[in-house]
């Protein structure tokens, strides 16, 4: 699995011990770098170094942003013991603290665990103590995509900066400096996050770019400068009441800050009737740690509020829980006035430099983020695929501002004979899964390969590639009790192939497959209601005598509630260890909107392995099922209606309207046709055709002399419109045709 490996511009040294007390400190050169360990729970590190009067220093702890498990705490103290600095918990588990040296001479560091109740290997920390930069904030914290903007720094140590009174950060005072970013001008961009340092799961659907600034002592901590999606407009003050709110020119992007002890901020515009905008509001998803609301209105309306989203893409694998609020579509009626007020529930103790935030207000643009994630939901883990045999990856699709359509996943720059068939996340879902296969001649292989989503988005095609994340520390016993696993972002999607599977398990339903070079999964046709009694054969290598597991691969819903099923989500009954086939049966929903589907089955087994002489380890094999391709057909493509023009006269020629109402995206054409009942004589009429694009059509109606007059019950207008050029959906109405009598001819004698 991978792990966080750190490059640094400074001279690194390694921890030694001991160094337990001030006596023990080690002692290291200022703008220097220690890599150690808490290896006990109440182990304490002392480091000590020489420092000039007036020098502001930094102290700077990294633990869980470098995939640690320690929870560190610092402080700073000159030779009198005199405590000068303080802090942990700056950013996660990360520590920082700083302190101007008040004369000449040595100063120590004190490292501990905060509550010296953990300490291990895995307590592993990076202390640097330096001058160098340090960037608390960005302002604004988001730039147009490709364009050079200035932007204002607050931090510490800035060259060039300038002392900001009255602003500060976890009390220490900060100083500004107004630089210009250049953000990435390459294609896909601004759909991407571009960071090399740790990224939560909540920060890790943000498209951005790391920014960092050099300084005569070494280079600053890396920070994230978002992408905004229209014209960045600066909050001006004095806007902390409704009476007196900020008027802002939309579609715009707002940013702004919480500058004070129960800051509160009110912005207006005005929409037009037919106007259909976004109201977002972003903070604790660009690292900012608060928690932000916003209240809007329109005109005298009631005040509606907006707190945490509650929407996540998984909850134990890739836990998004953001504290921002959710996003609000608004689609006036009328043309009208709003107002938004943006607040903080930490306002009494949170604000400052440190707390700003994004107030999108553009129109509605669809649009869709993925993640791909090794299969495991509970531990760390990698992709490993065998000569021979199948794996798959988890998808997650976060969907925005409505985008519900279709995504196809393809997978690209594969090692040779690793082939992978596109999947699709179909309308309206969250979680899909692709499934990587190997031939039994791949050659071990060890890198990293990419996955795209692409969707049509008004009428364009629209390509995001999926960002790649694994878990970093394990549940342990709490695994499968919906705790969310720590987890992260990743620099690369990777992939290792190895020797032989132990197992292989192949759908093979009839007329599913073709070659064409290799086997391709077709879809196969299914409508809705329907049912599928799936085969499927194994392939067995001969250690692999065991009982094998089927159950399918979840779709990001409750089972019951899966649009297309197997077994109900349940795990199906045990392949007996002497068994190489079987089947199952799939089962489309009657209201499963129709489109296609990508269903994958897990198999898992138990496997002995001999790991030493005389000692055999049990270990459970996980891989998948080649992929059965579902295209869901829909029941019903329209709705129908006939009408008749009036009564039928013998002898003259008649008409019926038809009209459809068209139903499930269908465009095509419709064969129209009348059927009569066996009393109606003398009566006919031809089949017309509803050509693709319109709505109705008159049915010409034959009317002979002799027709039998009288009101004709249940004639069936039949509208049959053609799905995937060859498979026909039926339907139809029913209406009556009445026939007037033939008026007698008066003798003129």
């Amino acid at each position: 699995n991978p792990r966080t490996f750190t490059v640094g511009d400074l001279p690194e040294v390694a921890e030694k011990e001991p160094n337990n007390d001030v006596g023990e400190a080690q002692r290291i050169e200022l703008n220097t770098t220690v890599n150690g360990v808490i290896s006990a729970p109440t182990d304490v590190d002392f480091v000590v170094f020489p420092g000039k009067k007036g020098q502001r220093v930094i102290v700077s702890c990294l633990t869980s942003s470098i995939d640690s498990k320690a929870r560190p705490m610092i402080e700073m103290y000159d030779v009198s013991q005199k405590r000068i600095a303080f802090n942990r918990n700056y950013n996660g588990n990360d520590a920082l603290a700083d302190g101007i040296l008040p004369e000449d001479g040595d100063y120590f560091v004190r490292l501990s665990e905060f509550t010296y109740t953990q300490g291990s290997p895995l307590h592993f920390y990076r202390l640097t103590i330096s001058t160098a930069p340090w960037i608390d904030a960005v302002f604004p914290p988001m730039v147009e995509p490709g364009k050079p903007a200035q932007v204002t720094l607050y931090g510490r140590n800035l060259p060039g900066g300038t002392p900001e009174p009255g602003a500060l950060v976890e009390g220490r005072p900060v100083e500004k400096l107004v630089v210009t970013v250049n953000p990435p001008t390459d294609a896909g961009a601004a759909s991407r996050l571009t960071m090399k340092s740790r990224v939560d799961p909540r920060v890790g659907l943000t498209d951005g770019f790391e920014y960092r600034l050099k300084g005569p002592s070494g280079m600053s901590n890396p920070m994230l400068i978002a992408y905004a999606t229209g014209k960045v407009v600066l909050e001006k003050e004095n806007n902390d009441k409704i009476e007196s709110a900020e008027s802002i020119p939309v579609p715009c992007e707002v940013a702004g800050r919480i500058d004070k002890r129960q800051d509160r901020d009110w912005y207006t515009f005005n929409l037009k009737k037919g106007d259909i905008y976004t109201l977002e509001l972003w903070s604790d998803r660009l690292g900012v740690p608060t928690d932000l609301y916003f209240a809007y209105k329109k005109d005298k309306a009631n005040e509606a509020e907006e707190d945490d989203a509650i929407d996540i893409l998984q909850t134990a694998q890739f836990y998004n829980r953001t504290s921002d609020p959710k996003s609000v579509r608004l689609a006036p009626t009328e043309d009208g006035q709003y107002f938004v007020g943006v607040g903080s529930r930490e306002s009494n103790f949170a604000f400052g430099p440190r707390v700003t935030y994004r107030l999108r207000v553009t129109p509605e643009k669809p649009d869709f983020r993925v993640i791909i994630m090794p299969s495991s939901t509970y531990q760390p883990d990698t992709t490993v695929l065998r000569a021979g045999g199948l794996q798959y990856l988890d998808v997650f699709v976060q969907r925005l501002d409505g985008f519900t359509g279709p995504i196809t996943l393809t997978a690209e720059g594969l090692p040779p004979g690793v082939t992978c068939p596109p999947s699709v996340v179909s309308t309206g879902m969250k979680q899909g899964t692709l499934v990587l296969s190997a031939d039994a001649s791949a050659v071990p292989f060890s890198g990293t390969f990419t996955v795209k989503g692409t969707a049509t988005i008004a009428g364009q095609p629209a390509i995001r590639e999926a960002r790649p994340a694994t878990i970093t520390w394990s549940l342990g016993p709490q695994q499968n009790q919906n705790i969310p696993a720590i987890t992260r972002l990743d620099q690369g999607l990777f992939l290792a192939v190895r020797e032989a599977a132990q197992f292989k398990i192949t759908i093979e339903p009839e007329n599913s497959f073709i070659k064409m070079g290799e086997k391709q999964p077709l879809p196969l046709m299914l409508k809705q209601g329907d049912k599928l009694t799936v085969p499927f054969k194994i392939t067995r290598s001969p250690e692999t005598k065991t009982p094998i597991t089927l159950q399918q691969i979840s779709m990001g819903v409750n089972p019951q509630q899966a649009p297309i099923s197997v077994g109900n989500g349940a795990a199906l009954p045990v392949i007996a260890a002497d068994k190489n086939d079987g089947t199952f049966i799939v089962d489309v929903k009657p209201t499963t909107p129709p489109g296609t589907y990508t269903i994958v089955m897990k198999a898992s087994t138990p496997i002995q392995f001999a790991k030493e002489a005389k000692k055999n380890v049990a270990l459970t094999i996980v891989t998948a099922t080649t992929p059965l391709v579902i295209k869901v057909l829909p029941t019903v493509v329209a709705k129908v209606t006939a009408t008749p023009k009036g009564n039928l006269k013998p002898g003259m020629p008649g008409e019926v309207t038809v009209k459809v109402e068209r139903l499930n995206e269908y465009t095509g054409d419709f064969k129209v046709k009348l059927t009569l009942p066996p009393t109606a004589k003398g009566l006919s009429a031809d089949e017309v055709t509803i050509p693709a694009g319109k709505d109705e059509i008159v049915v010409p109606v034959k009317v002979a002399a002799d027709a039998t007059a009288g009101t004709i019950q249940n004639v069936v207008a039949t509208a049959t419109g053609t799905v995937e050029g060859k498979i026909p959906i039926v339907q139809d109405t029913k209406f009556n045709l009445t026939v007037d009598k033939v008026a007698p001819v008066k003798d003129k004698k």
